[in-house]
C-alpha cells in the first residue's frame, strides 16, 4: 500500500521542500551543506524502514515558478527511487 505524502516549498531567506509526514521533514534546496541533505535522508530512510510503504509525493504549490518546477522533477526521481529500493529494505532491521 502507497502512502501520499504532502509536500510544500517554504519560500522564506532559505527554500525548502516541508514533507507533510507526521514528524515533518524538510530539505533546505538554499544549502550547500552535504550535512543538511545527509541529514534529510537519514530521516527518510528511518521512516521508509519503519513503514516499508511507497511513498507517492504529492506537491502542494500553485505558484508555478521554477521551484516549482525543480520540484516536482525532484520529487518524481525520488519517488521512483524509493519503489525500487523499499522492497528491498530487510524485516531483519527492526
Amino acid at each position: 500500500m502507497e502512502q501520499v505524502i504532502n509536500v510544500k516549498i517554504e519560500r522564506k531567506d532559505d527554500i525548502k521542500l516541508v514533507f507533510g509526514f507526521e514528524d515533518e521533514l524538510s530539505l533546505n534546496l538554499s544549502s550547500d551543506k552535504t550535512s543538511d541533505t545527509q541529514g534529510f535522508f537519514l530521516k527518510l530512510l528511518h521512516v521508509l524502514i519503519e513503514t516499508r510503504k511507497e511513498i507517492d509525493f504529492k506537491l502542494d504549490d500553485t505558484k508555478e515558478d521554477l521551484y516549482h518546477d525543480v520540484a516536482q522533477k525532484y520529487l518524481d526521481n525520488l519517488t521512483m527511487e524509493i519503489k525500487k529500493i523499499i522492497k528491498e529494505i530487510p524485516k531483519e532491521l527492526d
